[in-house]
């Protein structure tokens, strides 16, 4: 997603001005915004394929029956809302209503998936340190509940404030910033604030459970604590560049702004490599390839006890010893 971070420190972090076209504070080179544009739509379809597998995954091994499985499905809905901002980001828009479409489209997919990572880090921290590992699934429909209403309502902030506006110069839709502003003050409020917050409880949650792991002396849900890990290294790069840099990022090297969108997109993708090379997925596949094949063999078997179908076979077998090599392979009417 360029909505954010990436636009805050490319030449899409415009000046709010009076004329049609706004100002830039700063430009990149057409070669280095062609290459952001690329990486980030790449990077985006990573992991919107990387989310639908895990809702697959989730499915097809009946995970969802579990309190993890309906977490990672909550969860890669909304990263997957999430990606879909990248793909409508380079097209060229009609109106200030497509703009506040994908701002709203984004960031609802974005509290989202923060909600979900935050919900999935709690739930780890009440089995462990609370004891209470029924929490996820009593309350399910609670956090569904909350979740969408978080969103839905958080989602109206970046509309309401234009931290997406039409530059009618080029049709695209930018990050617009009020000429006077001294700091990006529309960027704080939609990611950097929500951000922080859930990074700082992720942290909380882990080290408490690493801890806990420790005093039991067991390596216990260790795979469980990636998922809340992944969304820090995802966002911590972008959340302390805005709260530690100049505060219009003016003199932000281009090295820098690649990487934090690399790492701002790619949760989804990192968040299906975790879930679907975890040891109990890899064991859930491993099995249903072993059943598919023994049903075959079972099918097999099946037919060979039939004495009909074994003297068919049977004579086509003995009647294909007899002919020459050559001619095994091909129809009667071609003999």
């Amino acid at each position: 997603m360029r909505l954010f971070s990436a636009n805050t420190n490319s030449s899409f972090t415009l000046f709010n001005g009076e004329s049609d076209s706004l100002p830039q504070i700063f430009e990149l080179l057409p070669n280095q915004e062609e290459l952001l544009t690329t990486v980030v739509m790449y990077v985006s379809a990573l992991s919107l394929c990387g989310s639908f597998l895990n809702i697959i995954t989730t499915i097809v091994l009946k995970n969802y029956l579990i309190s993890v499985g309906k977490l990672i499905i909550a969860l890669s809905m909304m990263d997957a809302i999430a990606c879909i901002g990248s793909f409508l980001d380079p097209i060229r828009a009609n109106s200030q209503m497509y703009c506040n479409f994908i701002s709203y489209l984004s960031i609802f997919g974005y509290i989202g998936s923060l909600f979900w990572t935050a919900t999935f880090a709690f739930s780890l921290y009440s089995t462990v340190h609370l004891n209470t590992s029924g929490i996820a699934s009593n309350n399910f429909k609670k956090y569904v509940l909350s979740s969408i209403l978080l969103s839905l309502s958080y989602a109206c902030v970046p509309v309401v404030i234009n931290y997406y506006k039409l530059d009618k110069r080029t049709g695209y839709c930018v990050h617009a910033i009020d000429k006077d502003d001294e700091v990006d003050w529309k960027l704080q409020i939609v990611i950097t604030f929500p951000s922080a917050i859930c990074i700082l409880f992720c942290l909380f949650c882990n080290l408490s459970v690493l801890r806990k792991l420790r005093e039991f002396g067991t390596r216990m849900y260790f795979e469980l604590l990636i998922i809340p890990c992944i969304l820090i290294v995802c966002n911590a790069p972008s959340t302390i560049i805005e709260l530690t840099t100049d505060p219009l990022k003016k003199n932000l090297p281009f090295y820098l702004i690649l990487i934090q969108n690399i790492l701002f997109n790619s949760q989804g993708f990192l968040n299906s490599i975790a879930y679907g090379l975890s040891r109990k997925n890899i064991s859930g596949w491993k099995e249903k390839c072993r059943k598919r094949n023994r049903d075959k063999l079972d099918l097999t078997l099946s037919d060979s006890d039939d004495p009909s179908k074994k003297s068919n076979t049977q004579l086509s077998m003995q009647g294909s010893l007899l002919l020459p090599s050559f001619l095994q392979g091909l129809d009667e009417d071609e003999r």
